[in-house]
């Protein structure tokens, strides 16, 4: 602002005209006594002017601007000048702006204006598009009245949109920019409307296949001058980049590679995991294939079998006993270096122990009973009678450990911040690794492939009561039966105990958690109560299959039912409706309200590849066959725009080779077993395995066949293998740990392999497993 003569209410600087130059209606600039005030306005530098922008402030405010006239120039404008047009009428203004386009009646010290605006009374804002862009250094912005009495003026936003240096001559024809609207059907069902927020906001394109196109990574990389395209119902945002790229969620070959490089860097490989599981729940029998030949496989099992990550201290059972809560003790989880006899005469020949040492000690629990094993950590100092304080890697603290628990690490020295914050980003980097790993097998191995995970937030239904918000706890065990019920009815759920066949939700109102049949879940993206009811009113409506009704349908999603969720059984609304059999009117409007064609229920099926396998199994002629080939020409039709575009010679011969769903499913397991069973048995020491990959583990030897299996027990993996089991038997420090080792014993002894049952066998597991049993606590 170089000046501007119309003050401000009462001389508040919360009033002050400075207001008006962000682009949010709050705070506003509201000016002294009458109107007809000049605002001149100084750039830094050149600039092209392609859009103006006037809005009044909210409807609480009774003086909205209704009228003014604008000049761009290269000098400081005279607002002396200016003021012969205080007096014209709006035709004159009008006309004064058309003759300034053709150069007719320009002043040395005032050129014609550019710009007579007049705001909507209702919107109280308006938006013009010059018809010549205009160049310059200096905007003189006269404010004439407003639509009230004329009493003082208010203005909430005044926006110039354009370039940096002069563009006049580039001139294109643009269409309006403050207030535009995207549709992005493939990331998100609804409508995104342009708007600038001063909230921190980051473009959720970081989560699709790419990254942001922008390069946004996190909140707080934007200010108040970047325009969001949001959906205000669920707070999605994507900046302009990416809300306008045409190939936006589509996987192609560069955003395979970028999302490659970014697993192997630890700064970007958490993004990275993020994008890759949420194309587990689009289409991932056609995607995953190229991220297996970009090395994805190749990634997991290099960084996998780096150092291993601190072990979880256990807070299960006799926590932390020296003979572990679940066995006798093992000697593997003694130091070598330790000799138990020399401890207390070690202590005084012990050298003090500098700040930032890196060390390895035990860790007492709130039992009063000490941890056998050693866990990493670093000195944080020392106390007066000899102890020291020790920062564990994985967060504990414990300020008073006894020096003939703590062991130096080998040519450790003290850590320094920036090696520690790179410590840290290797583990967050192997724990993203070995998240995205975990879930990977359990899509290609699992018998219960949901969408749904641990702390999802969920909408079900509370016995026969109405359905109510809640968290997941625990999902079905992975080694359940899942039966296949009629299109359109839920799936039933039967294994060994009611609480492995259903999810343990944790209700909002706070009543006890309770498991719950995966039929009577849906995992939703947003929505308050009325949602939740439009939204199970949907999945009930579309699972009636050719009694669905059209109009009881659209009353749904009028009422702002949620097209992106998921129900418990893992199918989206849209191959819900294709495998009830829906009508094609029901499809046609499902697609046009924004549902996404690519996405996929259990074992990676689309809803096109749903209609397909219908086609084939039903009779030549039956109403079955009829209903899937109409819903498979409708989303050929609508699946042409969404489609990834050819980008690699190989892509016909895929085409041609493409295989049914179930053998691309087998295919892709093998080939990620084969690759990673070995790598993730020989990854770790027998004692430190983390739980995720022991359920890795159980996942590759109950899901790969038996003849893969054999060949990747190399006489490497088989003896980490063996180690495990006597790891199990000899005694571990968590609960979780020993349900992991009864799983993969238990995927052993159900191969019905004579080596493989006699390597449990010899191990005593049956014995240990009866023990187990007889455990209260277990």
């Amino acid at each position: 602002v170089r000046s501007y003569d119309g003050g401000s209410q009462r001389g508040r600087a919360q009033y002050d005209v400075r207001h008006v130059l962000t682009p949010l209606v709050d705070p506003y600039h509201s000016s002294a006594c009458g109107a007809k005030f000049n605002l001149v306005l100084e750039s830094s530098e050149d600039f092209t002017l392609t859009h103006v922008f006037v809005s009044g402030p909210g409807a609480r405010c009774l003086e909205p601007v209704r009228s003014g006239i604008i000049w761009v120039s290269d000098t400081v404008p005279s607002v002396e000048e200016s003021k012969r047009y205080d007096c014209m009428t709006e035709e004159e203004l009008q006309e004064a702006v058309k003759a300034a386009a053709y150069g007719v009646g320009s002043d040395p010290n005032l050129p014609g204006p550019c710009v007579y605006f007049t705001t909507d009374a209702t919107t109280r804002e308006v938006e013009i598009e010059l018809p010549k862009w205009v160049e310059g250094k200096y905007v003189l912005v006269k404010l004439l009245d407003t639509h009230g009495r004329q009493d003082h003026l208010e203005v909430g936003v005044v926006a110039f949109v354009g370039f940096s240096g002069r563009r006049a001559a580039e001139q294109v024809p643009l269409g309006p920019w403050m207030r535009r609207s995207v549709r992005q059907s493939k990331v998100h069902p609804n409508t995104l409307k342009s708007m600038f927020s001063n909230g921190g906001w980051v473009c959720d394109g970081r989560d699709v296949p790419g990254g942001c196109r922008s390069g946004m990574t996190d909140f707080h990389q934007t200010s108040v001058y970047t325009m969001t395209f949001r959906c205000p119902a669920t707070g999605f945002d994507l900046c302009e980049a990416c809300a306008f790229d045409a190939d936006l969620g589509q996987v192609t070959k560069e955003t395979v590679c970028a999302d490659i490089e970014a697993l192997r860097d630890p700064t970007r490989c958490r993004l990275a995991c993020s994008r890759i599981r949420n194309l587990l729940k689009r289409n991932f029998l056609a995607t995953l294939p190229d991220f297996v030949e970009g090395g994805l496989l190749d990634v997991l099992s290099s960084v996998l079998s780096r150092t291993p990550l601190p072990v979880a201290k256990s807070s299960g059972g006799e926590e932390g006993s020296d003979d572990g809560p679940m066995g006798g003790g093992s000697e593997a989880s003694r130091r070598p270096e330790e000799d138990p006899s020399d401890q207390s005469a070690g202590q005084s020949a012990n050298p003090p122990l500098a700040v930032g040492t890196r060390v390895e000690a035990r860790y007492l629990l709130s039992s009063g009973r000490m941890t056998s094993r050693f866990y990493p950590g670093r000195v944080a100092g020392q106390n007066e009678d000899g102890t020291y304080q020790v920062e564990y890697d994985d967060g504990d603290k414990w300020y008073n450990v006894p020096q003939e628990v703590i062991v130096v690490t080998s040519g450790a020295a003290p850590a320094t911040p920036g090696s520690q914050a790179a410590e840290v980003a290797k583990n967050t980097h192997r724990q993203s690794l070995r998240s995205v790993t975990l879930e990977l097998a359990q899509r290609l191995f699992s018998r219960f492939p949901s969408h749904l995970s641990v702390g999802d937030q969920v909408w079900a239904r509370r016995g026969s009561e109405r359905w109510e918000d809640g968290r997941l706890l625990a999902l079905p065990s992975p080694l359940v039966k899942i039966q296949e019920a009629s299109p359109g009815s839920p799936q039933i759920i039967s294994g060994e105990t009611a609480e492995g066949a259903g999810y343990l939700v944790a209700w909002k109102d706070g009543r006890q958690s309770s498991w719950v049949q995966p039929s009577d879940v849906l995992k939703a993206t947003a929505g308050g109560r009325g949602a939740m009811g439009a939204t199970v009113g949907l999945f009930a409506e579309v699972a009636k299959g050719p009694a669905c009704d059209q109009a009881a349908l659209t009353r749904h999603l009028t009422r702002n039912a949620d097209l992106a969720a998921v129900s418990g059984a893992g199918y989206p609304v849209l191959l819900l409706a294709v495998r009830a059999g829906a009508p094609i009117d029901v499809l046609s409007l499902l697609l046009e309200s924004g549902a996404c064609i690519e996405s996929s229920g259990p074992f990676g099926m689309t809803p096109l590849e749903q209609a397909c396998s219908i086609k084939e199994e039903a009779s030549e002629g039956s109403f079955e066959r009829q209903a899937a080939e109409k819903a498979e020409e409708l989303l050929v039709s609508r699946g042409n725009l969404l489609r990834p575009k050819p980008n690699e010679e190989h892509s016909a011969e895929r085409a041609e080779l493409r295989f049914p769903p179930r053998e691309q499913l087998r295919r892709l397991g093998e080939a990620f077993g084969r690759q990673l069973l070995g790598a993730v048995l020989t990854s770790h020491a027998t004692s430190a395995m983390p739980t995720e990959l022991l359920e890795v583990v159980g996942l590759l030897i109950q899901g790969l066949e038996l003849e893969v299996v054999l060949e990747c027990l190399q006489p490497v993996a088989l003896r980490s293998l063996l180690g495990l089991l006597q790891h199990f038997v000899g005694g571990t420090d968590g609960v979780k740990t020993v349900l992991m080792g009864c799983r993969i014993c238990r995927a052993l002894l159900l191969r019905k392999e004579a080596k493989l049952v006699h390597l449990v066998q010899s191990h005593g597991v049956l014995r240990w497993a009866r023990w187990l049993a007889s455990r209260k606590p277990t």
